[in-house]
């Protein structure tokens, strides 16, 4: 059999195995778009709250702004929510708007406009809205799931 012949054949595989390969190779390799992060954009956080958010649960109402596998930027607008914890995420809570009284960990808290909750994993937290909802800019690491809210007694 002459060398010219094997070709196609030889050329067959090495597609096969390059597909193959690629198909292996895409789920554990970050698409380009992930490592890259965020991409350069203005929200204009106050025209977003002052509008109508979805309803995520009784009481909170939200949407993404910007989020990763590492991370979300989320906008909120809270009248009440029950003590809970996360398991799995930081969270950074940035009051843009109104009052609420809650809790952090053990102690009881009041928050205003300008004010920056901490919030580490396994902390309970709550919020009830003081006169209305509360509207603030949430961020958490990694990227926060409804999965890790855990209602606490």
């Amino acid at each position: 059999m002459h060398s010219w012949s094997l070709r196609p054949l030889a050329i067959g595989v090495g597609f096969a195995l390059a597909f193959g390969l690629g198909m292996l190779v895409r789920p554990v390799v970050p698409t380009q778009a992930a490592m890259m992060g965020p991409q350069p954009q203005i929200i204009h956080v106050k025209d977003l709250l002052d509008g109508t958010l979805p309803k995520i649960i009784p009481g909170l109402w939200g949407k993404t702004l910007a989020a990763s596998p590492d991370y979300s930027v989320e906008a909120y607008q809270i009248s009440s929510i029950a003590p809970h914890k996360h398991y799995n995420t930081i969270e950074f809570i940035y009051v843009v708007e109104g009052a609420a009284k809650g809790t952090l960990g053990n102690a009881s808290a009041t928050v205003h406009a300008g004010d920056l909750e901490v919030l580490p994993k396994g902390v309970p937290h709550s919020f009830v809205g003081i006169g209305g909802p509360v509207k603030i800019l949430f961020f958490s690491m990694p990227r926060f799931s409804a999965k890790d809210i855990h209602f606490v007694k």
